[in-house]
């Protein structure tokens, strides 16, 4: 049984509206920081219950593991075969290939970690996201734990995904009240 989702509507309402407008054109993302257990994946469960998205949790298995992980997981969300992707860029790519025609929500919880999986894969988004994004209709939402590299992914200026994101929410954990 679900708790009560409390607080947090700012957020969540500014998250429901990205990713409806994402259907109008352009391709958005978004990124969500803070530390651990302060609400981020429940926040995205209650923000995208009752729309069409596809969530992806980055576990710490193999490129190979986590890529037949998502490819099912895309056949069943898409209700389309999927052809036998590789890397977990080949995922990117078909999925925004795919908002092209179907505007969708990706979520993709710690972020970060891709990292250690795949060291070259926030280079090759930033080049599909360049790519793509003005034809895309995807709301991209990378949420990570680890706050000082999250902060680096994006905002550092010698980072391929430097500036790409489009709203930027640093989740804080409640206050008492």
């Amino acid at each position: 049984r679900m708790k009560k989702f409390y607080n947090r509507y700012q957020e969540l309402q500014t998250l429901r509206q990205i990713s409806e407008n994402t259907g109008k054109g352009n391709s958005r993302l978004s990124v969500l920081v803070g530390f651990r257990r302060v609400g981020k994946t429940r926040l995205i469960n209650e923000a995208f219950k009752n729309t069409r998205h596809i969530y992806f949790f980055i576990s710490k298995k193999s490129e190979k593991v986590l890529v037949q992980e998502f490819a099912d997981i895309i056949a069943l969300e898409c209700n389309t075969k999927f052809f036998s992707p590789g890397s977990l860029i080949d995922i990117m790519e078909f999925l925004l290939d795919y908002s092209i025609g179907h505007p969708i929500t990706v979520i993709m919880d710690e972020f970060q970690d891709i990292r250690n999986i795949n060291a070259g894969f926030y280079s090759d988004l930033q080049n599909l996201w360049d790519k793509y994004r003005q034809r895309a209709q995807m709301h991209l939402v990378t949420c990570g734990s680890i706050y000082s590299l999250m902060t680096k992914i994006f905002k550092g200026d010698d980072e391929p995904l430097f500036n790409r994101h489009d709203h930027y929410f640093h989740i804080n954990s409640l206050t008492p009240s």
